[in-house]
């Protein structure tokens, strides 16, 4: 599968980061910001708590750019990746949270251009997730935004264990694939 122009931009900016340069790591914020606190803000439900975790999301990922390896997935997902997961352990932390629906997240662009981006990548998330039976969704919602093991997902849904593993799986397939096909606009051929 071909690069998009940004994720080329952006592992240009991981190269220049592993030398040092700042200024990349600036502009690589000022790009993905807004989703890393999406993420952390739809997790945690908590403005102070998400702001705090957005920065030690990006000081990690500085700190952490010699590890990456472009084979195993984007700069985009190592960051979202880290975001999630450090998210979910500050939330476990706490003793309650209240949930909000995914259509909750709305996190604002750095740029037009950006907006314009992320507006395309929520069409397409929105149209993804549309694709996925009730079931899929509600597994994948419960796992990656509440933080949920699969043991936990199965009780709550009175399922098999088995069961909810498969629906998490073709779901998360049926995702990655139907976020790698190309944004439709409307009015386009």
């Amino acid at each position: 599968m071909a690069q998009t122009a940004a994720q080329q931009d952006d592992e240009a900016l991981v190269s220049a980061m592993r030398g040092g340069d700042d200024s990349a790591l600036r502009t690589f914020y000022d790009r993905h910001s807004p989703v890393v606190y999406a993420i952390c803000h739809r997790v945690l439900n908590n403005a102070t708590d998400a702001e705090e975790l957005l920065i030690d999301i990006f000081f990690e990922f500085w700190r952490r750019v010699d590890s990456f390896d472009a084979r195993r997935g984007t700069p985009v997902a190592m960051l979202v990746t880290l975001a999630r997961s450090r998210a979910i352990d500050r939330r476990r932390g706490r003793p309650t949270m209240r949930m909000v629906s995914l259509e909750m997240v709305t996190p604002t662009a750095a740029s037009t251009h950006d907006a314009v981006a992320h507006d395309d990548e929520k069409a397409k998330l929105r149209s993804a997730l549309a694709e996925l039976s009730d079931e899929q969704r509600a597994a994948i919602e419960s796992c990656y935004y509440e933080g949920l093991s699969h043991s936990e997902i199965a009780t709550r849904l009175r399922k098999p264990l088995g069961t909810v593993k498969t629906w998490i799986r073709q779901g998360l397939s049926r995702l990655h694939k139907a976020m790698a096909r190309p944004v439709q606009r409307r009015g386009a051929p």
